[in-house]
């Protein structure tokens, strides 16, 4: 409640489901083998695989990597199909399947472009005005950035490769980003995506770029409170994202202006201040 994380090891954690549970799926194992779908209670405390019921293990922690993580921190992209994304959501997060379904649909609407929840939201953390889509709420907004905040502290954490964030800005604003960064307190402002791929990051430090401005890369060799989410993102894993908390806070480690390829024209060079960053 005061924003920390849960203890492992209080006295009232729960490590397994009750002995009658354990008896009923014996008693009942060859209805379940030919079930046609399988009751949320069974659904929140295991996984059914060729009519074979497995129980969760209650003692694994959600620091341990999914497999679309590891994949990703291998430099991979394996599509997974929603009703599969909702089963590993559920299984590694040890939450219900009704909560694996609204932290995927939450993901899933931030990642898409088309209507606009990225901005909403990022607006809404911000304390900004917000440009609501004609018959969105506040609550509506509240709740799904909830949500996704929830979903990164309650997943496994981002252990790969360095990530890569580009954005262009003014100078005042580099400034503060960079004196922020110094005192050890820099803050992106809201839920930040990265990506694994430079060019990424090149590309949207060049996007919608005016002169005046400054494109500006962050290099982060360590996250803190991130997962991936390319295997849940509407943008099927060309991003190769990994999503961060509003909690994340970040030091710098180092700044240089470099000379870079243009992402959208190999035939120019462009500035670009490159910031190495490491999440504390």
């Amino acid at each position: 409640l005061r924003g920390e994380e849960p203890s492992e090891e209080s006295v009232n954690r729960v490590n397994d489901v009750p002995d009658n549970f354990k008896q009923w799926l014996t008693d009942n194992a060859d209805r379940i083998k030919t079930a046609r779908s399988i009751p949320y209670f069974m659904q929140d405390n295991g996984i059914v695989e060729k009519g074979v019921f497995t129980l969760k293990k209650f003692n694994e922690t959600s620091s341990e990597n999914t497999i679309p993580q590891l994949d990703h921190i291998a430099g991979r992209f394996v599509r997974v199909k929603k009703e599969d994304s909702i089963s590993l959501i559920q299984q590694t997060v040890g939450c219900t399947r009704q909560e694996a379904e609204a932290y995927r649909k939450a993901v899933y609407d931030y990642t898409d472009n088309e209507h606009s929840w990225y901005t909403n939201i990022r607006a809404y953390q911000q304390g900004k005005k917000i440009n609501f889509e004609e018959g969105r709420t506040l609550d509506e907004v509240k709740k799904k950035a909830n949500l996704i905040e929830e979903f990164i502290m309650r997943s496994p954490k981002w252990q790969g490769a360095e990530t890569y964030r580009g954005m262009n800005v003014s100078d005042d604003v580099l400034s503060n980003i960079i004196e922020q960064l110094q005192q050890g307190n820099g803050d992106m402002l809201g839920l930040s995506s990265w990506s694994t791929k430079e060019l990424v990051a090149k590309r949207f430090a060049n996007q919608n770029y005016t002169a005046g401005k400054e494109r500006v890369i962050f290099v982060c060799r360590k996250q803190k409170y991130a997962t991936s989410i390319q295997h849940i993102s509407k943008l099927n894993g060309s991003e190769s994202e990994v999503l961060a908390s509003q909690r994340s806070r970040y030091k710098l480690v180092k700044f240089e202006k470099r000379m870079i390829p243009n992402p959208d024209n190999k035939l120019e060079s462009i500035s670009c201040t490159y910031i190495e960053v490491e999440a504390v």
